[in-house]
């Protein structure tokens, strides 16, 4: 039998399948004394290359790690969504959000108002209450000024009501004469008030008319005149130059100063007037002493 002789280790590598000869990796390699090996010309280096079963757990790794599984944002997916203030100059008045817009240096700056931010109702806030004084019936509201812009920082809307709408401040709403010909609904709490107006023609302090804004035509005092004792109740006015006017037609010459003294009263003018006709010149009429048929008197209480 021929004796098979161990073949080099550089040369079993190489080939695709062991050959007989070649070392398998449960023998022991013999320690064989290397010999001389005489230069025969250049020798190609040769290529091993890993078999399709060859694997690198810290290569898939790697790999893992950089591509990252489909459910899971990358950075640079997450920037994506976000406004890209350095991705290309950005146009002046541009917006960039919410609260964000371009400036003139192509910085983004905050807006004093954007359109999409959340309104926000001071007027839910109002708190009303009612005041007399002086003979006024005053309705009076805790009031909140909204501040100047609905943002509050760059990309930021104001969202806190009562940051935004600032302290309340006293405000008189509505102020009125309280009468028969109008009268006020609501201000109490978080209601509101309402004017309620009588119709014009309504009867009022019984010589008078309501005019359909909440005035009558005679305030109360002139109802203290007999209707009787005059023929037309003309006109009023209330507060410090108070009076009444009344159109006198008694059948016989009489003076104003004498009708007003009879029911108490003092002669402010009077005026001789046509029958049956209230109305006179605003200049001075013919004074107090003077006797007509058909005169105007103007009374003061």
């Amino acid at each position: 039998m021929p004796t098979i002789r161990p073949l080099p280790l550089a040369l079993c590598a190489a080939l695709a399948a062991p050959l007989a000869g070649c070392p398998t990796l449960g023998d022991a390699l013999p320690s064989v004394p290397l010999a001389p090996i005489a230069d025969t010309g250049p020798t190609p280096d040769l290529l091993l290359l890993p078999s399709p079963d060859f694997d690198l757990p810290d290569a898939r790794a790697r790999d893992a790690a950089l591509d990252g599984p489909p459910d899971v944002a990358r950075p640079d997916a997450i920037l994506d969504a976000a406004p890209r203030l350095d991705a290309a100059p950005c146009a002046p008045g541009e917006s960039l959000g919410r609260c964000m817009i371009c400036g003139d240096d192509g910085e983004a700056v905050m807006p004093e108002d954007d359109p999409d931010c959340p309104p926000l109702d001071c007027g839910a806030l109002d708190r009303y209450e009612r005041v007399f004084e002086d003979g006024l019936l005053i309705c009076t509201a805790d009031r909140r000024v909204p501040r100047d812009g609905t943002c509050r920082a760059l990309g930021a809307c104001h969202d806190e009501i009562e940051v935004y709408c600032g302290a309340p401040r006293p405000v008189d709403v509505e102020i009125i004469v309280p009468g028969p010909c109008i009268a006020m609904e609501g201000c109490d709490s978080v209601i509101p008030p309402q004017l309620d107006r009588a119709p014009e023609g309504t009867p009022c302090n019984e010589i008078g008319t309501c005019d359909g804004e909440g005035a009558c035509s005679a305030f109360p005092d002139c109802a203290e005149f007999d209707p009787g004792g005059a023929s037309l109740f003309c006109a009023a006015r209330d507060g410090i130059d108070a009076y009444c006017e009344f159109f006198l037609e008694l059948g016989m010459p009489i003076d104003c100063g004498t009708f007003c003294d009879s029911y108490g009263w003092g002669c402010v003018d009077a005026w001789n007037t046509p029958t049956g006709v209230c109305e006179h010149p605003d200049a001075p009429g013919a004074g107090c002493a003077r006797a007509f048929d058909t005169f105007v008197c103007r009374c003061r209480p």
